[in-house]
């Protein structure tokens, strides 16, 4: 196998993707989900401490949002298993 079968073979699995780009956005990932979480904390506490009581609406998008996220896990894996596995 020469040096351009591989890199063929490279790209067409990854989709002409950068590898760097991928680790980047799935940083930028993470640190979105903590942003999302420490505000919704904020805006609970301040809602707290007005008097307003509780929004739980504000924690129910959050983690909307990382189920989301983990579904979509989910499922892109499955289905990468059963082509892997035919």
């Amino acid at each position: 196998m020469n040096k351009n079968e591989i890199l063929a073979r490279s790209r067409a699995e990854n989709k002409n993707k950068d590898i760097y780009e991928q680790e980047i956005l799935k940083q930028a990932n993470s640190y979105a989900v903590i942003v999302l979480i420490v505000l919704a904390t904020l805006f609970v506490a301040i809602q707290i401490f007005v008097g307003e009581g509780i929004n739980y609406g504000l924690y129910a998008l959050v983690f909307s949002g990382n189920m989301t996220i983990a579904w979509v896990k989910c499922i892109k894996l499955k289905q990468k298993k059963r082509n892997v596995r035919n």
